[in-house]
């Protein structure tokens, strides 16, 4: 508003004495005129009424200050993040002293647990955390001025599935060869996620984003501890790092009144040493779980399978033959007679 007297309609508005255009204008009174404009800088201009013939004349000058509007920048100005990780924020307010601002995320005031959330830290630092399970490819986080709410600055954030985490698997130890329903737990565990237990994957469902179960056969491994990762898919296929739980073999045998394993790990591997094919960690536990459990009734069978894998590898029956009778020897209260004609 510019106030004065002797105004009348028709009079013109000059800024360093060129006319304002009039629709920026009007006359309200003889004592004001309204202006309205949005200013893109600081200025200052020299302000005069000129009155319309046969008056004519010109007011005095007047000098308006115009101070640069208030404005809002935040950085970074865009990031990529995973499920669970936070991101430093810095607002700044420019052409006013008060720095504080208002923030959003994907319209809620300082996020929620579905899109994330802002918080500051002891030291004031603006932080955003990812939510663990993305609620779509990108959220909108906006601050915007305290004293200005207009004057606001945006980012977006892609976001990616969290790193998965495991801290617990039961049961354990898994028994080789078995069929297991695990249970994962940790965290970051997002939608689809697949388990992989030493090598092979099993049938995963995820519970929630700190719970997986999965159910399959337990595989042998080297050293009787098989690894577990969890792997979430896309966006941003990631992998856990691993989780090693120990391994043991069937008790199918008594000692002293209690479950045992029916032979000894290094003697399993000594017998398996003779075959041409050397031990492996599915053989030598067949081996402990079956050999003084086996009966002559299914001896043939069982032994046919801790050898399978020359038989299929190779086709070299006589191989085959020769290992088993090197049991049959090794075993003699069997008293199975094993020849070349056993397995046509």
């Amino acid at each position: 508003m510019i106030g004065g007297k002797g105004f009348v309609p028709g009079s013109k508005l000059l800024f360093d004495g060129q006319p304002v255009a009039a629709g920026k204008y009007s006359v309200k009174s003889a004592t004001e005129i309204d202006f309205t404009d949005t200013p893109t800088a600081a200025d200052k201009l020299r302000v005069t009424v000129e009155n319309p013939m046969p008056d004519g004349k010109i007011s005095n000058v007047v000098t308006l200050a115009i101070d640069a509007s208030i404005a809002v920048t935040l950085t970074p100005t865009k990031a990529t993040m995973r499920g669970g990780s936070t991101l430093a924020l810095h607002p700044t307010v420019h052409n006013n002293p008060d720095q504080k601002v208002n923030f959003t995320v994907n319209g809620k005031a300082n996020g929620d647990a579905t899109v994330g959330t802002i918080t500051t830290d002891s030291k004031g630092n603006t932080l955003y955390t990812a939510p663990f399970v993305p609620p779509g490819a990108t959220v909108s986080i906006i601050a915007a001025s305290v004293v200005e709410p207009t004057a606001e600055a945006t980012i977006t954030v892609t976001l990616l599935n969290p790193t998965p985490v495991i801290t617990a698997i039961s049961p354990s130890p898994l028994i080789i060869g078995s069929k297991v329903n695990l249970t994962i737990m940790g965290e970051g565990f997002a939608a689809g996620a697949k388990v992989v237990v030493g090598g092979h994957e099993l049938t995963a469902q995820v519970v929630s984003d700190k719970q997986v179960t999965a159910a399959g056969l337990v595989p042998a491994a080297p050293g009787r501890e098989v690894a577990v990762t969890v792997a979430n898919g896309t966006p941003g296929p990631v992998t856990s790092a691993p989780f090693n739980v120990p391994e043991a073999v069937a008790k199918n045998c008594m000692a002293n009144g209690q479950p045992a394993e029916c032979m000894a790990y290094a003697d399993a591997v000594r017998f398996l040493e003779m075959a041409s094919w050397g031990p492996t960690p599915d053989s030598i536990a067949h081996l402990q779980a079956l050999y003084y459990g086996a009966t002559p009734a299914n001896l043939h069978d069982e032994l046919k399978a801790i050898a399978g894998e020359v038989a299929q590898q190779t086709k070299d029956k006589g191989t085959l033959v020769r290992t088993l009778m090197y049991f049959a020897a090794a075993a003699p209260q069997y008293e199975v007679e094993i020849t070349e004609a056993t397995y046509p």
